[in-house]
């Protein structure tokens, strides 16, 4: 898709706060993000990649913690790039007249959504994977993105019905 290749290609070392030499290459991207966006090994030896990686959590201390996920700046960052443009990174992205108008504005957009936050999330796993195309499951590292996102937006769906806490503060 284009926005997961925008993302990728132009903005991802400035979200990610990566060099971007270094971040074009699908082998530095493994070497140095493939903790980040899952990678695991369970006691057999198997490897495999972790739906609720460190990347989904604000200041990820080694454990899954229901009081930060879905809050990396990242998923931010990419939300914002997503509805207002790339300027969104610079905070240049307020409509001026005779400028373009940005999608919230258009759409009239006033709050996030489970899905929103659930792509949000997928496109930061892409942007930190060796994959070179955003698909189902991804090529080369077998990240089920499709499953995954599907497991974002019901975790978000049904805590955010249910109204636990944790949840609600994502929407904030």
């Amino acid at each position: 898709s284009n926005i997961s290749s925008r993302i990728r290609s132009q903005l991802g070392p400035r979200i990610f706060n990566f060099p971007p030499e270094q971040f074009a290459s699908p082998e530095w991207r493994y070497k140095h993000c493939h903790k980040l966006v899952g990678w695991t090994q369970s006691d057999d030896g198997t490897a495999h990649y972790a739906p609720f990686c460190p990347i989904l959590y604000h200041e990820y201390a080694g454990h899954q913690d229901i009081n930060t996920i879905f809050l990396h700046q990242s998923l931010l960052d990419i939300f914002l790039v997503i509805i207002r443009g790339p300027g969104a990174l610079d905070r240049t992205c307020n409509v001026k007249k005779g400028g373009r108008a940005t999608m919230d504005a258009i759409w009239g957009l006033t709050e996030i959504t489970p899905g929103a936050i659930a792509t949000s999330a997928i496109l930061a796993r892409f942007a930190l994977s060796k994959d070179t195309a955003l698909q189902r499951q991804g090529a080369t590292m077998k990240i089920n993105y499709e499953a995954n996102f599907h497991t974002y937006l019901q975790y978000l769906s049904v805590a955010r019905e249910e109204r636990k806490r944790s949840v609600l503060t994502i929407f904030q």
